[in-house]
């Protein structure tokens, strides 16, 4: 997994800084450490296709893309609970990936109607 970073030249570095890094993990809830980066992943991946995806017309490729990171999230937890996905499931992890979704999504909305209202208020 650290190959890259011995190519790169910023192994020691890397190890050094988890080494510092390693009593702020003890300190941490344990669902920050594992499964607050699959919702961030999941918020990220649906930010970035409703960046895309949002201002254009309804339709199925639309509605496919804007759900890339749900289903791929949510998607691979039921994977893991079922046994196809390689891991081990956690009601935890499923929980914070749709939330991390859906606050995307809403996020996104948000500004697409605020946007709207700008917009609005400045053409009149």
């Amino acid at each position: 997994m650290f190959a890259w970073w011995r190519t790169a030249g910023v192994e020691q570095a890397v190890f050094q800084l988890r080494e510092f890094c390693a009593p702020l993990g003890e300190a941490m809830p344990r669902w920050v450490l594992f499964s607050l980066p699959d919702g961030l992943w999941a918020y990220a991946m649906t930010a970035f296709m409703a960046q895309l995806w949002l201002k254009s017309e309804p339709s199925l490729s639309r509605t496919i893309w804007l759900s890339a990171g749900l289903v791929l999230s949510v998607g691979s937890e039921l994977g893991q609970l079922t046994g196809y996905v390689p891991g081990s499931f956690d009601a935890a992890d499923l929980l914070i990936a749709l939330l991390g979704s859906l606050l995307a999504l809403a996020v996104a909305r948000a500004m697409a109607v605020t946007t709207q209202t700008i917009n609005g208020a400045l053409t009149q």
